[in-house]
């Protein structure tokens, strides 16, 4: 009996560029927002980037809620390239069959021509997936610097720390991030209530586009509310 083993169906970087746009939204918002707000349609392609980024822990969802984990937040703020790829590497190995894949190879070249073979035989993968889950995790380690550009994969165990040099930064470095997202070439809409709690800075057309969406969502909301007092009244 093959063994069950969570992997993500979309690649790391479209998990990231979803985080994103959630937190471009505020960090807090509903699946057809983001969805707007990435020009996609809710189906089931959307739906298995979410289940990815949830893997790599770079956003939590609630029902039809999305929100950013502080590992993406903390990506979002890296001081530098190398505190990025730490925390990128961290979020990597979340999914368990890349954890277990760079443990058993590191130190080691992946075997490339066969990989899609072993992920079958040996982790359980499905067979349609095989060839793109390879893709999906040799992106991943490269991108992360896990992997070499010959195929190699290195393990780096040192825990991933700000030196202390740049930590006299931080409140400087945020209080800057705050000034610029307080500027008033752009408006600002926060909306907070049942399953939803999102900022929306408008600064185009298309901004506009996904605030009206939200207000259009939750006027069906409130007319499908009335019309049920209206009923219990009949």
């Amino acid at each position: 009996m093959p063994k069950i083993i969570e992997y993500p169906i979309a690649s790391m970087k479209k998990s990231l560029e979803l985080a994103q746009a959630v937190d471009e939204l505020g960090g807090n918002t509903i699946v057809e927002m983001c969805a707007e707000k990435l020009g996609k349609q809710v189906s089931g392609g959307f739906q298995q980037i979410i289940q990815s980024a949830v893997k790599y822990d770079f956003i939590t969802r609630k029902k039809g809620s999305l929100a950013t984990t502080p590992l993406f937040k903390e990506i979002k703020l890296a001081y530098n390239e190398d505190e990025k790829k730490k925390l990128q590497q961290r979020a990597f190995l979340n999914v368990p069959l890349f954890k277990k894949l760079c443990e058993r190879f590191n130190s080691h070249k992946i075997p490339i021509q066969h990989f899609d073979k072993l992920l079958m035989r040996e982790y359980g993968v499905n067979d349609n997936m095989a060839s793109r889950i390879k893709k999906h995790f040799i992106d991943g380690a490269k991108e992360t610097g896990l992997m070499s550009p010959d195929n190699k994969i290195t393990l780096d165990n040192e825990p991933c720390e700000t030196s202390d040099n740049n930590n006299f930064q931080s409140t400087e470095n945020i209080q800057r991030k705050n000034e610029a997202l307080s500027s008033k070439s752009s408006y600002t809409i926060k909306i907070d209530g049942p399953g939803i709690n999102s900022v929306v800075s408008i600064t185009d057309e298309s901004d506009l586009a996904i605030a009206n969406f939200i207000l259009q969502k939750i006027e069906e909301k409130l007319k499908t509310k009335q019309e049920a007092k209206t009923e219990s009244h009949d």
